[in-house]
């Protein structure tokens, strides 16, 4: 559960969003070790293991809130 970004947009008719799951986004933001510990007191990486279910109640899901203006 990620919780709500500090971010918003205004899709208009006909507009399209992709969804990109990633472990960490390096250089944009800091790293993420996947280790718990923090990134300037450890140079040890462990792989990330990202899950998207699928399948009778299962689903991975993205929640949108809408904002009507």
């Amino acid at each position: 559960v990620i919780d709500t970004l500090l971010t918003a947009n205004t899709f208009l008719a006909g507009h399209r969003i992709r969804i990109l799951v990633c472990a960490s986004w390096f250089p944009a933001l800091a790293r993420n070790l996947q280790t718990g510990a923090h990134e300037a007191f450890t140079s040890a990486t462990r792989p990330a293991t990202i899950t998207v279910h699928c399948g009778a109640g299962r689903e991975s899901r993205v929640l949108l809130p809408v904002v009507e203006l």
